[in-house]
């Protein structure tokens, strides 16, 4: 049983907080059970479900095993459908996601980020089906790490100055200096510059609409 301030997994809302736990004054609730009151970290409003609720309830994951997850994450495969109609796709990523497994969902994302490579390799249009479940499973997925390791805010906007920051400039005389391609260097300094006055917004933009920047 889990207690108020508890973070958990609430299957259709991914990360909530565990706000109260007891009967609701609320009209039409069944007096004799107890009730979570649940706030969802990423968006607003609340849930009340009984505690015996038959909707797949877990605690998020610790510190401890989201460092073991990412360090294993290399090695971890790409799970494939049974099937290889529209079908038995949609049903093995709707299984997925609804699983909140978090090597499933990663696994998942490798196989669709795979499909999504070879299908632009060959000049072939990207599936909505695949974009549409590779954006469910990457906000269940990175929105359960980001509570875990504790990147919410300030930490996470300290990362994006440092990830999305372009090229430093102090590389283009560093490259001729060590008989580098000065040019080439140059010419990262420039782009990622003009590039970076889009991303930098975009990530910022992106992040405070899914509840991860305040």
């Amino acid at each position: 049983m889990f207690a108020a301030g508890d973070l958990v997994i609430y299957g259709g809302e991914g990360v909530c907080r565990v706000e109260s736990v007891g009967t609701p004054e609320t009209e039409g609730i069944d007096k004799t059970k107890a009730y979570y009151t649940l706030s969802p970290l990423y968006r607003t409003g609340q849930v009340m479900t009984p505690v015996d609720t038959g909707v797949l309830m877990r605690p998020v994951m610790t510190p401890a095993e989201a460092d073991a997850f990412l360090t294993a994450l290399p090695e971890l495969p790409a799970e494939e459908p049974a099937g290889a109609s529209q079908r038995a796709i949609k049903d093995h990523y709707h299984a997925v996601v609804t699983s909140y497994d978090c090597g499933r969902m990663a696994a998942m994302i490798k196989y669709t980020c795979q499909r999504r490579r070879t299908a632009q390799q060959r000049g072939r249009k990207v599936s909505q089906l695949d974009e549409r479940y590779l954006r469910r499973a990457e906000d269940q997925l990175y929105g359960e790490l980001a509570v875990a390791l504790g990147i919410r805010d300030v930490s996470l906007a300290a990362l994006i100055a440092g990830y999305a920051s372009p090229t430093s400039v102090s590389s283009f005389p560093m490259a001729q200096q060590m008989g580098g391609n000065g040019d080439l260097a140059g010419g990262q300094v420039v782009f990622t510059t003009v590039f970076s006055i889009l991303t930098v917004f975009l990530w910022v933009f992106v992040l405070k609409s899914l509840g991860y920047l305040a």
